[in-house]
């Protein structure tokens, strides 16, 4: 794929037949959990909101029928699906009473556990089947997850085009010069990858960390090993098309939602859970790590983030050159060849 593909709007329209096709996944359930808690989907075709109507979730356009103002206008809150414009307000079935004949386009909502994703395309495939092998992987994980604090999701605006942020993911060989810092302790990207699935359009794999890399933490992870997933590794899963998720050792997750806004602006929404332990560990240091690993975690899609928009700046001087992927790179290969079949 040349060069090109990245900022030019023909090719970039072209290419949201891959976002288009199937599910796309929107937030975790733990976020929806309150009556009216809501939670908003941004991309270049779409303005759509998951809203929680008496532990029911829907999944609505986000633009009002009268006027077509937005009607939520947060990533994610609590409040009732009313316009703030003329307070026209809309019920589970997309339907209000200011207008007996106007309905907001209504999506098909599915669960994977605590993964929330909706049906954009109104084909008839279920969820189960579209994830394939990762579905029971999905719900296992998410069984992990330590539900009863966690931040709000944060949203890191990246000026460049969606497909480098899924080629930063799907390789580590640039973790020990982007991130010697951030992630130097573990020894990321030092070792060989290992356990590379594949299933439909989505992949993940596991990368080696090396207990000499992080002697000094050691004590304080025994802290945290009463927990029912303990892997000497960093497992990244990419959940096409928008979907990332990383488990650094069984004990802490990272959640990434792709939003494509345009040919050279997409959106990162960034959540993070910790693990259910088994022990009765004092709950300030279980909330003190998980401060610290959200800091660092967002420290490390900053450092990628001056790469990728670097990329980006660079692209309309070398428009009809290629990217050359190396056999270190199988998932970016990958990703190119189903983004190529659906286009």
């Amino acid at each position: 794929m040349k060069n090109i593909h990245y900022f030019k709007k023909e090719h970039f329209l072209n290419e949201m037949k891959f976002f288009n096709a199937d599910w796309l996944f929107v937030c975790l359930k733990s976020s929806l959990a309150k009556n009216n808690s809501f939670v908003t989907l941004n991309t270049f075709y779409h303005k759509i909101v998951v809203q929680n109507f008496r532990g029911k979730l829907v999944a609505l356009s986000n633009i009002c029928v009268h006027r077509f103002n937005t009607l939520q206008n947060d990533l994610e809150g609590v409040r009732p699906l009313i316009c703030e414009y003329h307070s026209w307000g809309y019920d589970k079935f997309g339907k209000t009473r200011s207008h007996e004949s106007a309905c907001l386009e209504k999506y098909e909502v599915g669960e994977c556990g605590d993964f929330i994703f909706i049906n954009i395309s109104k084909k008839n495939i279920k969820l189960i089947d579209y994830l394939g092998g990762f579905y029971n992987q999905l719900v296992e994980l998410s069984s992990l997850f330590d539900n009863s604090f966690f931040n709000k999701i944060s949203t890191v605006t990246h000026n460049s085009n969606w497909k480098f942020l899924v080629e930063n993911v799907l390789e580590c060989y640039h973790c020990q010069t982007v991130h010697s810092v951030s992630l130097g302790d573990i020894g990321l990207g030092l070792g060989t990858p290992f356990n590379h699935e594949l299933h439909n359009r989505h992949d993940s794999i596991e990368y080696p960390v090396f207990e000499q890399s992080k002697k000094k933490s050691i004590k304080g992870l025994n802290l945290f090993k009463n927990r029912d997933l303990i892997h000497a590794s960093y497992k990244h899963y990419y959940i096409a098309p928008n979907l990332f998720i990383s488990s650094t050792e069984g004990l802490f997750f990272y959640i990434g939602r792709l939003d494509p806004l345009s040919k050279n602006k997409t959106n990162l929404q960034v959540m993070f859970r910790m693990s259910l332990l088994k022990n009765d560990l004092n709950k300030n240091i279980i909330k003190h790590y998980y401060k610290v690993s959200s800091i660092n975690s967002i420290n490390v899609i900053k450092e990628d983030q001056i790469m990728i928009q670097n990329q980006q700046k660079n692209m309309k001087y070398i428009s009809n050159k290629n990217s050359i992927f190396t056999k270190d790179e199988p998932r970016i290969i990958n990703f190119h060849k189903n983004l190529n079949k659906s286009i």
